[in-house]
């Protein structure tokens, strides 16, 4: 997405920017909600995915460099946090865009099984005619931001009435 050599130097600055500020947003919303630990959750969730890929090819040559485990992680916490909410998906229909939404938990399920699967096939093959991608790290990432979002996230607030018929009985 950034050229390697422009003569406009200026013109990748605005880009770098703005991805920058969505970031930024991205993290004050998780934020929100698991913690003001959240760069500890991802450091976690990415160590935790690299060493699942190198697990699942010890004698590999190829360098692992990447965020994708923990961004993996992050999908499969934000799986735990909000089951019900929907995803804003294109689907390409020839030349005809078609804007559909669709629950996160089928679109993460199925986002799954297609990192199961060529997880598998990176197996059977050589890691360097599989393509470079880290298939395990992406599902070690996305099992462990499950596992750790089921055991340290903060517990939903007590609604009021309950807290209040408790108290005083009424």
């Amino acid at each position: 997405m950034i050229p390697i050599r422009d003569t406009i130097k200026s013109r990748t600055f605005p880009f770098v920017t703005i991805l920058l500020i969505l970031a930024n947003a991205a993290a004050f919303l998780y934020e929100a909600r698991l913690g003001p630990q959240l760069n500890e959750w991802i450091e976690v969730m990415g160590a935790g995915a690299f060493l699942f890929q190198a697990a699942s090819d010890p004698e590999s040559t190829v360098p692992a460099i990447g965020a994708s485990g923990a961004i993996a992680g992050v999908l499969g916490a934000y799986l735990i946090l909000y089951p019900r909410s929907r995803v804003l998906t294109l689907v390409p229909i020839f030349i005809f865009p078609w804007f559909v939404e669709i629950p996160a938990v089928i679109y993460l399920g199925v986002w799954f099984l297609l990192q199961l699967a060529n997880g598998a096939m990176q197996l059977s093959t050589k890691a360097g005619e599989a393509g470079g991608v880290a298939w395990w790290a992406h599902i070690g990432g996305f099992v462990l931001g499950i596992i750790l979002c089921l055991l340290l996230r903060r517990p939903a607030p007590a609604p009021v009435y309950r807290t209040y018929q408790r108290r005083f009985g009424g």
